[in-house]
C-alpha cells in the first residue's frame, strides 16, 4: 500500500473517531449538573473525550520524536544525496528541534503558584505548570504562524 493512501485511510479514520466521539459528547449526559456548584455541567463523556486528546497528543509526539530520529540517521555518515522533492528536511528538523526546546524552556520557566478556580484553591502545581506551559506555547506557535503566513503572502522567501 502506498504511504499517500496509508495518510488518507489514517486521516479519515482519526476523523470520524473525533467526529462520533463529539457527538457523544454533546448527545449523552451533557446536561449533568456539576455535584459541587449545580451552575456548572458535569458530561458524561468529558473522560472519553479527554483520553482521546491524550491518545492524539502522546501519539503524535512519539511520531515526531521517531521521524527526528529516522531523519538524523539518515542524514548522517556521509555525503548528503539529492534534494529532488525540493522539500528542505534539515530545515524543517531545524525548526522543529528549535520548537521543542522554546516550549520545554516556556514549561520550565512558568509559574506555579496555586490559583482559584470554580471556587476552589488548585495547589496542584504540575497540573498548573503544564497549563500554563500549553497555553504560552500556543501564544508562541501562533506568532510563528503568522509571521510564516506573512512571508508566504508577500513572496519574500520564494525562490525563482
Amino acid at each position: 500500500m502506498k504511504t499517500e493512501k496509508i495518510s488518507s485511510l489514517v486521516l479519515y479514520v482519526v476523523f470520524a473517531v473525533i467526529i462520533l466521539l463529539f457527538g457523544v459528547f454533546f448527545t449523552y449526559g451533557y446536561d449533568n449538573q456539576y455535584v459541587a456548584n449545580p451552575k456548572f455541567n458535569d458530561p458524561l463523556m468529558l473522560d472519553g473525550v479527554m483520553i482521546l486528546m491524550y491518545a492524539m497528543v502522546a501519539i503524535t509526539a512519539l511520531l515526531i520524536v521517531w521521524s527526528l530520529v529516522k531523519s538524523f540517521v539518515q542524514n548522517m555518515g556521509g555525503p548528503k544525496g539529492e534534494n529532488l522533492s525540493g522539500v528542505p528536511g534539515g530545515t524543517i528538523s531545524a525548526v522543529s528541534v528549535a520548537i521543542l526546546v522554546v516550549s520545554l524552556l516556556v514549561g520550565f520557566f512558568a509559574p506555579s503558584e496555586t490559583i482559584v478556580a470554580n471556587g476552589d484553591v488548585v495547589t496542584d502545581t504540575t497540573a498548573i505548570a503544564l497549563a500554563d506551559h500549553f497555553i504560552c506555547s500556543i501564544y508562541v506557535l501562533s506568532v510563528v504562524a503568522l509571521v510564516a503566513m506573512f512571508f508566504n503572502m508577500t513572496g519574500i522567501m520564494k525562490r525563482k
